[in-house]
């Protein structure tokens, strides 16, 4: 049985994920100079089967702590550009 909120982040990647459930998931990245937090709840097939992928590890997906990803996001807070899909 999956523990959530669950945590993963894109290897060689500014990319993290707080996967609250089996349909929504916080995406944290940053691109160059800029940040973004966006809340995703998935609504088609191929949205669930990414969550799953991010679930099952698979690359380029990687398990972190939920302290690994809670200093990131500490760490970029002042400069998260907010939005949800």
């Amino acid at each position: 049985m999956m523990e959530f909120p669950s945590f993963r982040k894109i290897e060689h990647a500014d990319v993290y994920y707080k996967i609250i459930d089996t349909n929504s998931f916080v995406e944290l990245k940053k691109m160059g100079k800029y940040y973004f937090e966006e809340e995703f709840i998935a609504q088609i097939y191929p949205d669930k089967l990414r969550i799953q992928e991010m679930l099952m590890e698979e690359k380029p997906f990687q398990k972190i702590s939920q302290l690994e990803y809670e200093s990131i996001h500490l760490e970029w807070s002042k400069n998260l550009t907010k939005s949800s899909f």
